[in-house]
């Protein structure tokens, strides 16, 4: 049996121990962990929870004693499992320009290698899921020897992007992400690069880390990977509601999601120089193993 870790970003962007929302905390990030601890399979060994704690950054916690906010109360919610191994709180000093940072995850997947992982689970806690689920996509995985397999979100098919396996919700075989060297940072953004979006005009070329790494996955195996969905046909919910409308983390997720596309496209376009975006996406679904 093949050992997984899970492995999630979380973060209150600026928030001291005296402005931390607590209930935000509560229903956005114990729930779906308790959830997925109370139902997961025997072969998920833990969970990290990565949080930013780079100096400057406007994702950042405040800091003590090596703790942000959010790792702290981790350490308090789930003293036992962290005593225990199987809750790892873990500060990211180098968050990056991005949100939804690469170098965040990397930092996850590397605890859940020095635990043993075989297999690491990349999860959004907005994807309410349980263990049965994560059970869907090892069997998939196991069935037809996948190197990626990602969990449908509702309304999959409005975007392009959705129709890939994003590391919203995605299990990883570690030696592939071991190949690539993990998500490169050049997904965080560079600060300078856009793309131009019809909702919101320029916005960074920023994120996609998922995409990004398959490709070069792909290019250094020379053929493009075979990978996989499962639940399309029942998706996961996607509970956005803590975000609420005309708030930073509302505005920023839409940007997010309008760009997604055009940024799968010039990450088509860099890796793979000799063919054209559409080109790549169609090798890409030539390659999908549904459930």
């Amino acid at each position: 049996m093949t050992s997984v870790i899970a492995v999630t970003r979380t973060y209150q962007a600026g928030a001291t121990f005296a402005t931390y929302d607590r209930e935000k905390f509560q229903k956005g990030v114990v729930a779906p962990i308790l959830k997925l601890l109370d139902t997961a399979p025997p072969c998920l060994k833990g969970i990290v929870v990565v949080s930013c704690g780079e100096a400057g950054s406007k994702y950042a916690e405040e800091m003590r004693d090596g703790d942000t906010v959010t790792s702290a109360l981790i350490r308090q919610e789930f003293a036992d499992e962290v005593a225990n191994g199987i809750v790892h709180p873990v500060v990211t000093t180098n968050w990056g320009l991005n949100g939804g940072s690469g170098t965040a995850l990397n930092d996850g997947v590397e605890v859940a290698r020095s635990l043993g992982a075989g297999r690491v689970l990349l999860w959004s806690k907005e994807i309410d899921l349980s263990g049965h689920m994560l059970s869907e996509m090892i069997e998939h995985m196991d069935r037809y020897d996948l190197p990626l397999v990602g969990y449908a979100r509702m309304r999959w098919f409005q975007r392009l992007a959705w129709t890939f396996a994003q590391n919203t919700c995605a299990l990883w075989d570690m030696n592939t992400l071991a190949r690539t060297q993990g998500f490169d940072p050049i997904c965080n953004g560079d600060g300078k690069t856009t793309v131009k979006t019809e909702e919101f005009g320029d916005v960074p070329l920023a994120g996609m880390e998922d995409y990004h790494t398959y490709l070069r996955a792909s290019k250094l195996h020379g053929a493009f990977l075979r990978w996989g969905v499962v639940g399309q046909r029942h998706p996961a919910i996607w509970d956005t509601s803590m975000k609420k409308p005309g708030s930073p983390e509302y505005i920023a997720n839409a940007k997010k999601v309008a760009r997604q596309g055009l940024v799968m496209e010039e990450y088509g376009r860099m890796i793979f120089p000799q063919m054209e975006p559409v080109e790549v996406y169609d090798e890409l679904m030539a390659r999908l193993v549904i459930a």
